[in-house]
């Protein structure tokens, strides 16, 4: 099955350095819609979540350092 935009980004910003978690507060996504979205159980975000995903991807964004 061909992936996805939405399934493309989710991967990448995984291997990025991203956890689901982390994709979720910074899209406005809910953790188990993300999730879905990796699984292909739902095929695209929708509204501001989607222009976010779509952001972050766009623009390689990595998640930010972890304060000590």
């Amino acid at each position: 099955m061909k992936k996805t935009w939405a399934q493309q980004a989710v991967v990448d910003l995984e291997s990025w350095g991203w956890t689901l978690t982390g994709i979720a507060e910074e899209t406005g996504i809910s953790i188990s819609s993300v999730s879905d979205l990796k699984q292909l159980r739902t095929k695209e975000p929708t509204g501001l979540g989607a222009v976010k995903l779509h952001q972050l991807h766009e623009n390689k964004q990595r998640p930010a350092p972890k304060a000590a």
